[in-house]
């Protein structure tokens, strides 16, 4: 009987990375995708050039994510995987109306709350508005400032 001893180095190594985004594309409604990817390097690699494997992985997941969701994304120079945000109001300009009442001039929609205007989400024109709540610690600071008053909508806004 020998006593043998095989010594093998490995041709590579393996790292994982995931990504997962969660998103509210309605009220009420939720979708998430997730996706874990494996990178290969040598066992000789320096740690800069495993954070850079890991790195492109990481940029490829979260591309596919992007598109598995329909989120609409752009890769900056350099490999960095960018979200572009027109998911909350697409297209839609929101402004606070002044805090002083004033009459509506004839011809455009009614005021609500200090907000006027019409809701980017379904086009109503009557809004809640929180932000005496708000200052007063009653909603977080980080709520909106007035939200639609229709059920289905329930569309936040945010004043500058």
């Amino acid at each position: 009987m020998t006593n043998e001893s095989i010594t093998s180095t490995p041709s590579f190594l393996s790292g994982t990375v995931g990504f997962t985004r969660k998103m509210q594309p309605a009220q009420y409604e939720g979708a998430e995708a997730s996706i874990y990817l494996q990178f290969d390097y040598q066992p000789d690699s320096s740690v800069d050039e495993i954070v850079a494997k890991a790195t492109d992985a990481f940029a490829q997941a979260k591309g596919l994510v992007f598109e598995q969701l329909g989120i609409t994304f752009s890769v900056e120079e350099g490999g960095r995987v960018m979200e572009t945000l027109r998911q909350a109001f697409p297209a839609a300009q929101v402004q606070a109306a002044p805090r002083a009442a004033a009459p509506a001039p004839t011809g455009t929609a009614p005021t609500s709350g200090g907000f006027a205007g019409t809701c980017p989400g379904c086009g109503g024109t009557e809004f809640f508005d929180n932000t005496a709540k708000k200052a007063s610690g009653e909603f977080k600071s980080n709520a909106p400032d007035a939200k639609c008053k229709n059920r289905a909508c329930g569309k936040g806004i945010w004043s500058k």
